[in-house]
């Protein structure tokens, strides 16, 4: 765990925060009794029971609403936190073509508004015919991000920039031919694999090397200068997970890693088998999830999270 020193704490969008507050004000409001008790839940199978989560927990109204209100800020700004970290006008394609981003697993829109958030208050250029393609298996979760992102271009009068969505398993048959579609709409300068990768191949006795093949696809969607982020939770199994997929990529020579760490040996984090690694990054929680941390005990006062930057070049 490293404490990330220099920059200033992380804040949730004020706009996305009045969004969430004008999409179905009485599922997510943050201090009733049953959204409350639903955050505890999603905290218990997220942490403790994460075999037991299923691939269709947001088909759960409460459950969705719960994600909505207080584990959507959460992610969407570990990976704002990312953006930050990434080099330098990365989001301004050298050929000049409009920006690409994939986000898979995306749920309601996590990866795909946090990027549209970032570029919206970085000012960029790159709005202007911005594409972002998100795959999920949930249709509901779909539905959300289709809401999120129709309501967020309205209020920032943002006119031209575009969401797909896809529904699909990415450890599952192609159905619906959204493989083929992701695969004609690269190259992308940026993908995003947001808490997700810990859920796939997890049956199979060879998850690390699936996983590894997976990304290594992914990878060779990237433009020449893009880059691949993955994050995952902070816990043990998913940190270690990560290090091991991290190990194999390298191994495989299939990337370089941009961040957290340079080196290309073996990740030492896995020489002990009690051991992890993650981050820790300042943020400052909106007050929705405050209130929601003062009813149920928890204390979300820093952004803490495992990842990687991949890039090919």
């Amino acid at each position: 765990m490293r404490p990330f020193q220099g920059k200033a704490p992380a804040r949730f969008s004020p706009l996305l925060s009045r969004i969430l507050e004008r999409i179905e004000p009485a599922q997510v409001d943050p201090i009733q009794t049953g959204n409350t008790v639903a955050v505890r839940e999603l905290s218990r199978l997220f942490t403790k029971e994460r075999d037991a989560l299923g691939i269709d927990y947001l088909k759960d109204p409460a459950l969705a609403a719960a994600y909505l209100t207080y584990f959507f800020p959460v992610n969407l700004c570990k990976i704002q936190v990312l953006l930050d970290e990434l080099p330098e006008n990365w989001q301004i394609s050298p050929d000049g073509r409009p920006l690409r981003v994939l986000d898979l697993g995306t749920g309601p829109g996590t990866g795909a508004l946090a990027v549209l958030d970032w570029l919206k208050h970085q000012a960029c250029v790159s709005l202007h015919g911005l594409t972002v393609v998100g795959v999920d298996t949930s249709a509901e979760a779909l539905h959300q991000a289709r809401l999120l992102w129709t309501a967020y271009s309205r209020q920032a009068d943002v006119r031209n920039a575009n969401l797909v969505l896809h529904e699909g398993d990415l450890a599952g048959p192609a159905k619906n031919g959204w493989r083929d579609d992701i695969t004609r709409r690269a190259p992308y300068d940026l993908v995003i694999v947001a808490n997700c990768v810990n859920e796939l191949f997890g049956q199979t006795t060879q998850a690390i090397k699936a996983r590894a093949n997976l990304i290594a696809d992914l990878l060779a969607m990237l433009a020449t200068e893009g880059t691949l982020m993955i994050v995952e939770p902070a816990l043990r199994q998913t940190s270690r997970a990560l290090h091991q997929l991290r190990d194999q990529l390298l191994m495989e020579k299939r990337c370089t890693v941009y961040s957290p760490c340079l080196h290309e040996g073996h990740c030492p984090a896995l020489i002990k088998e009690h051991d992890w690694c993650h981050e820790e990054r300042a943020w400052v929680p909106p007050l929705s999830i405050q209130q929601i941390d003062h009813e149920v005990g928890f204390i979300k006062d820093a952004l803490k999270f495992s990842y990687l930057l991949l890039r090919t070049d």
